[in-house]
């Protein structure tokens, strides 16, 4: 018992000193470690739905999310394009209901196809390269400045279904 109890004590040291943690530090947000989520300090495997259109449900989000939760999904996708939160209002809802039934969010900040959020066309290659900094900057800002300290959302998607294919011209 004594030999083992050195074998550890040693093995730790080494840990100690090369800089590997053996225990990553606890963190609301879920943070990547060594190729493995944690979150609180604990390792996080989740199950996850795409809910694409819950934004517009945010009203129900409790009775959905409370579902969703009774079937053990911990991550939930969903639209949060520029013109569906405006204001705010639904996406504060739906993250206040999250909170209560302990599910993260993974909202899309906007979407490449003109068929769900009102666009004219699909995004060209000149709104990937600059267009972007004219219609979208001020919404990743607004969004970022708004919810940044917020843990509840394991991260954001910033397009939807992003296409640019090098060898044609769109």
């Amino acid at each position: 018992m004594q030999a083992h109890r050195m074998r550890l004590l040693a093995a730790l040291a080494t840990l100690s000193l090369t800089g590997v943690s053996y225990s990553p530090s606890p963190s609301a947000f879920v943070a990547a470690r060594r190729g493995q989520l944690f979150r609180a300090g604990k390792p996080f495997r989740f199950v996850g739905v795409n809910c694409y259109r819950l934004i517009e449900c945010a009203d129900r989000a409790d009775d959905i999310l409370a579902t969703l939760r009774q079937h053990d999904v911990r991550v939930v996708r969903f639209w949060a394009f520029p013109h569906q939160c405006a204001d705010f209002s639904n996406l504060d809802k739906l993250i206040a209901a999250a909170k209560r039934h302990d599910i993260l969010l993974l909202p899309v900040l906007e979407n490449h196809w003109p068929d769900c959020n009102g666009a004219p066309a699909v995004k060209s290659r000149d709104w990937y390269a600059t267009g972007w900094k004219e219609s979208y900057a001020s919404y990743l800002r607004a969004v970022g400045a708004r919810y940044r300290d917020e843990t509840i959302i394991l991260g954001w998607q910033l397009s939807n279904e992003p296409e640019i294919y090098p060898d044609t011209e769109e």
